[in-house]
């Protein structure tokens, strides 16, 4: 079993189970909680005291240290059934605390890594599936940690994707043909059945001021909100395909949301938000395998308002170049109109 040509340093761990008893079909993501070079990852995992250790780590430049042979089980996520089919990664920060963030350097070199190991041990595609059935998995699905941070935590559908594009896999339907639906207050709505070069997505918000959902919008035709309102939940459904979506409120950003289980009635898991204003708002669209055929990847495209405010910039999926943050709206500043479309 080989290791990854991409390593710029090796601190070998005393703390592994050699050989793992499992053949790889999984990657684990931690993060470092700090903002460490790879030696000092390694110098860390190289104490026998630790207890702990993890196969590679990334740091902000992006140089990846190996830590434990991927023929060996890393003591990464506390949970033996996981890491003796897991390739586990940690990467550096470069922020602490907040949401946790990596460089964008770290970032791409985990993509970068995540194929290698793919291509190597025979992993055809990466499935993300929010929880521990997938075969990308995170730190916290197995034990209680926050573990990888926010930010990493919310990346995790764009890794999969990205990583799946440069395995030259393309990503199959994963709702039915069928319509679709969306709840509203005694209302339920109906997003028919549409060609798949015309993507609809349907919408609706809540306000704080009476916790009152309201009526929703389908694509352009109108702005989910009222001018002043401030808004504490957010709602959406497309008629093919799916997306992932979260938003950001004094607490930080929540916890990302698939519109394949958007309910309103469900408060943990069935919309973004968390009884408080929220200020920006995140939204990564996948694109079926018949619409990537006929007309090519599809984004959700949208945009927020401040209070009382005019609209900021538009938003392609969580794509931070030309200009882009990676998400609308400003922190700090409640938001009260959001505007989506997929194109």
């Amino acid at each position: 079993m080989s290791n990854s040509s991409l390593v710029d340093v090796v601190i070998e761990s005393p703390n592994c189970n050699s050989p793992r008893n499992s053949k790889i079909q999984k990657i684990t993501i931690h993060h470092m909680a700090a903002i460490w070079t790879v030696e000092r990852c390694g110098q860390c995992f190289a104490d026998s005291n630790r207890q702990a250790s993890s196969n590679y780590g990334i740091d902000s430049n992006g140089r990846v240290g190996l830590y434990v042979s991927e023929s060996n089980r890393a003591w990464t996520s506390g949970n033996a059934e996981n890491d003796n089919q897991a390739v586990t990664i940690e990467v550096s920060n470069c922020q602490t605390g907040g949401d946790w963030a990596v460089s964008e350097k770290a970032y791409a070199k985990l993509i970068d890594l995540c194929v290698d190991i793919c291509q190597r041990n025979g992993i055809e595609r990466l499935n993300y599936t929010g929880d521990a059935s997938g075969n990308l998995t995170i730190h916290k699905m197995f034990q209680a940690t926050a573990c990888p941070g926010p930010y990493l935590e919310a990346k995790m559908p764009d890794i999969a994707n990205q990583v799946n594009k440069r395995l030259g896999v393309e990503i199959d339907e994963q709702i039915p043909e069928n319509d679709v639906y969306i709840k509203s207050d005694n209302v339920v709505s109906e997003i028919s059945s549409i060609k798949t070069d015309n993507i609809g997505v349907e919408y609706q918000v809540q306000l704080k001021e009476d916790k009152r959902w309201l009526p929703v919008v389908h694509n352009l035709m109108d702005y989910a909100g009222i001018v002043g309102k401030e808004m504490i939940g957010i709602a959406i459904k497309v008629s093919k395909g799916y997306a992932t979506y979260r938003v950001h409120d004094e607490d930080g950003w929540h916890g990302l949301i698939d519109t394949r289980n958007t309910n309103i009635n469900d408060f943990q898991n069935g919309y973004a938000g968390n009884n408080k204003p929220i200020d920006a708002l995140e939204v990564y669209y996948y694109t079926p395998k018949d619409v990537i055929k006929e007309s090519g990847y599809k984004k959700a495209v949208y945009h927020v308002s401040p209070m009382n405010g005019e609209y900021f910039d538009w938003q392609h999926d969580n794509e931070k170049d030309n200009g882009q943050d990676g998400y609308a709206g400003v922190f700090g500043m409640p938001i009260d109109k959001v505007q989506i479309v997929i194109e």
